[in-house]
């Protein structure tokens, strides 16, 4: 899979409604952005 350049570094906030995840980006502001569904993001513990 090929990105424009540059990507926009950013921490997962939340992900909700399958497709959707608020990210955090590195100047504190948070965006709504797609999220592709790769199922569940439990982690093992």
């Amino acid at each position: 899979m090929k990105f424009p350049d540059p990507l926009i570094r950013g921490k997962l906030v939340k992900r909700y409604k399958r497709f959707l995840s608020d990210v955090e980006l590195e100047d504190g502001a948070v965006v709504t952005a797609h999220c592709a569904n790769s199922g569940s993001m439990l982690a093992v513990k």
